[in-house]
């Protein structure tokens, strides 16, 4: 199974409002299943709107989108990678479509899962960023024991990679996490086409727009929070 984002989940404090604002304010397609909000992408469920789980919230996480990527062999690769450092979050478990997964820190302190079920169709609107004080190291780490595959030469700031051989470019990892107001994390980016309106929008709708920075191929990204503090990106899509 090739490497990539099987599944996305937002845990929130407030589900039904974090729906409104992702299908209003960033034009995600959110549809009701079962008492789930799923994140759908070419007719396809790619992730979820959830509740933050109480004990959680009680130990301070604040809302997030947590990614979670696709392995061949669950086990093997939990013990690979807790031997060079990642930490487990919790047992393994079993979504509703019948897939196993954990959640675990990186040895970066990103928060991440890993799962049996395979990669999803997300590069059409999807772009994601990992940010870590050394991003040379979690090149290496990703590279090694995830199937990340760097592409071209690293810029001193950060490195652009892509999931499998001569697929596009899914994202870069940087070392972002060296300013002391950014933390560890994978960063979920959204692209849209609209970006100035969808801007707009984010901030009318009692959003946060931290910045807005020009990248090396002329396109804009602003990372942003949600109104109920969960952090996420906007990446203007560029044309074909």
């Amino acid at each position: 199974m090739a490497a990539g984002i099987a599944w996305l989940e937002l845990r929130t404090t407030a589900p039904a409002e974090a729906a409104r604002f992702y299908a209003e304010v960033v034009g995600l397609d959110l549809r009701e299943l079962d008492g789930r909000s799923l994140v759908i992408v070419d007719e396809v469920a790619v992730g979820e709107i959830s509740e933050l789980p109480v004990a959680l919230r009680e130990r301070g996480v604040p809302a997030n989108w947590l990614t979670r990527l696709s392995v061949e062999d669950l086990p093997a690769t939990l013990t690979a990678v807790e031997a060079v450092g990642a930490v487990r979050l919790g047992p393994t478990r079993r979504s509703p479509e019948g897939f196993e997964f954990a959640a675990l820190f990186d040895p970066f302190q990103a928060a991440l899962a890993l799962t049996t079920q395979p990669p999803a169709p997300l590069s059409r609107v999807l772009w994601h960023d990992h940010h870590s004080h050394d991003h040379p190291a979690a090149t290496r780490f990703y590279a090694e024991h995830l199937g990340l595959v760097p592409v071209g030469a690293d810029s001193g700031k950060f490195q652009a990679f892509a999931w499998a051989p001569g697929q596009p470019v899914a994202g870069a990892l940087t070392s972002a996490a060296q300013n002391p107001l950014v933390h560890d994390q994978w960063l979920t980016a959204f692209e849209v086409e609209d970006f100035d309106a969808r801007v707009a929008g984010i901030q009318a709708r009692g959003g946060v727009v931290v910045g807005t920075f020009s990248l090396p191929d002329g396109s804009r990204f602003s990372p942003c929070d949600d109104p109920q503090g969960a952090a996420f990106g906007l990446r203007e899509r560029r044309p074909s």
